[in-house]
């Protein structure tokens, strides 16, 4: 799967507005997780600095979804949590490029848009099990957090 073919996946599902019934909520989750695991996976190796961003286009995904979907959909949390881990895996890696300063000032925004149905509640957790082995990422978010609370 190329770049271009998950970019439009991902608009296509963002510019749904349909509520969805359970029956639709499975339909869509199997249909994100294709998604999140052709980022993490096919697009990693294959264009690995632009997974990092893929991912974070993915991750945008949620609140459309979440404002769709009822409890029923927990199944959907599941599959954006997981997407939290791979980001925080993607941007981190030595492949990918991003910058400490970058992937803090990115995550301390997601964290800012995350008031309504907390879609990125599991990058926190991601992050902090990140730390052996890129504390540089770590430190630079702590230092970015302690700075605008």
């Amino acid at each position: 799967m190329c770049v271009a073919a998950i970019r439009e996946w991902i608009s296509e599902l963002s510019e749904q507005a349909s509520f969805l019934g359970t029956e639709q909520i499975s339909e869509l989750s199997r249909e994100l997780d294709a998604i999140r695991v052709a980022i993490a996976s096919s697009i990693a190796q294959a264009a690995r600095g632009l997974a990092p961003d893929l991912m974070w286009e993915f991750g945008a995904l949620a609140d459309t979804v979440y404002e769709r979907t009822t409890e029923e959909g927990w199944e959907i949390s599941v599959i954006f949590d997981e997407a939290c881990s791979d980001l925080v895996k993607l941007s981190i890696s030595l492949h990918a490029g991003v910058e400490p300063a970058v992937f803090a000032t990115k995550v301390v925004a997601a964290l800012n848009r995350n008031r309504r149905y907390g879609e990125y509640r599991a990058l926190i957790q991601a992050i902090a099990s990140a730390e052996t082995w890129a504390p540089a990422y770590v430190s630079q978010l702590k230092a970015l957090l302690k700075s605008t609370l």
